[in-house]
């Protein structure tokens, strides 16, 4: 059922990871504790070659998107931000509303970095935030998925982009395994 050569994360993918095994569970990361797992369900290429879904430029926040890239690479896998990459990846972000009295995103679910558009304000802050994270992964050359995993962690940082850096590096880790 592949509609597009790079998909959304989705409920199926979740349901998919639990039915083959979850393979490489770890911790998450120093600003996000808690924990990923990620399963390969098709050969990824060699060497694999990261592109985020959207391109960097038209993202919600670039910035962001250019430390998740980075985030990405200090995990261990090759990253790219000008679309020329053989491997797709799409996010998919659960957020509760922010804890106690905190000026955060609106409670919702958000496609890749969507939750943190332009300037964050000086109140703005997530920690203590419990995020949830889909991501796929999708082989562009055979438009399969490859990889799929999640993340569930408590936010312990109020820097969005130290978050989205993290968030990179705990993908990366899991996809590089």
């Amino acid at each position: 059922m592949m509609r597009k050569s790079i998909r959304f994360a989705s409920a199926a993918s979740i349901c998919l990871l639990a039915a083959v095994g979850l393979a490489g569970p770890g911790n998450a990361d120093e600003n996000c504790e808690g924990s990923i797992a990620g399963s390969v369900l098709a050969p990824l290429p060699a060497p694999v070659l990261v592109q985020l879904d959207e391109p960097v430029e038209d993202s919600a926040n670039p910035e962001l998107a250019r430390r998740l890239i980075s985030g990405l690479q200090r995990g261990g896998v090759a990253a790219i931000s000008d679309g020329a990459g053989n491997v797709g990846l799409s996010l998919a972000i659960s957020l509760p509303p922010p804890p106690g009295n905190a000026q955060g995103p609106p409670a919702g679910t958000y496609r890749n970095l969507g939750w943190v558009n332009g300037e964050v304000t000086p109140n703005w802050n997530v920690r203590g935030t419990k995020l949830s994270l889909s991501a796929e992964a999708t082989n562009l050359g055979t438009a399969s998925l490859a990889w799929v995993g999640t993340l569930e962690c408590t936010v312990t940082t109020a820097d969005p982009g130290a978050l989205a850096e993290s968030l990179g590096f705990a993908i990366g880790r899991t996809i590089g395994r």
